[in-house]
């Protein structure tokens, strides 16, 4: 039942859980799309996504359930965040860790106390696996992005 790797990730406990990952998922699809073009984000958010369930239901007792698409939303978080601080070469080493570093604490740290619903193993999978495709993608294009302004980058990137 490998299907449900994907299918899980269009289910969710309650309208606030869907609100929530709509929300800021929309803001870094956005993001995403804007800089790097459409090929990138949909097909890979959904693999990672479904990476991302399958390495945290490994962590969880068989009977668990996984639903929502919050690991989805912090790969493209972990993403966004990496080749932000990865591009923005033109800022120094300190401004770009302290600026990755704030956006990050603003964006995902939690908002409530500790709610048991709420896979954070999902959450850490996401973020991990974001940055690790964030250096990825970044390594494969590094070649094409060396010494260029940002805004010759994005361009390159969407043609």
């Amino acid at each position: 039942e490998y299907y449900r790797l994907w299918t899980s990730l269009f289910l969710h406990a309650d309208l606030k859980h869907l609100l929530a990952n709509l929300f800021l998922g929309s803001i870094l699809i956005f993001f995403l799309v804007g800089y790097f073009g459409f090929r990138l984000v949909p097909l890979a958010a959904l693999s990672f996504g479904a990476l991302t369930n399958a390495l945290t239901l490994l962590s969880m007792p068989s009977e668990s359930y996984l639903i929502g698409f919050s690991g989805v939303v912090f790969w493209l978080g972990g993403l966004w965040l990496t080749l932000y601080f990865l591009i923005s070469s033109q800022m120094s080493l300190t401004k770009r860790i302290l600026r990755t570093l704030g956006i990050a604490l603003f964006i995902f740290f939690p908002s409530e106390a500790f709610d048991p619903s709420v896979s954070y193993m999902a959450h850490f999978w996401g973020f991990l696996l974001g940055i690790l495709f964030g250096l990825l993608f970044f390594a494969l294009n590094k070649q094409k992005w060396q010494m260029q302004p940002s805004i010759q980058i994005i361009n390159q990137i969407k043609n």
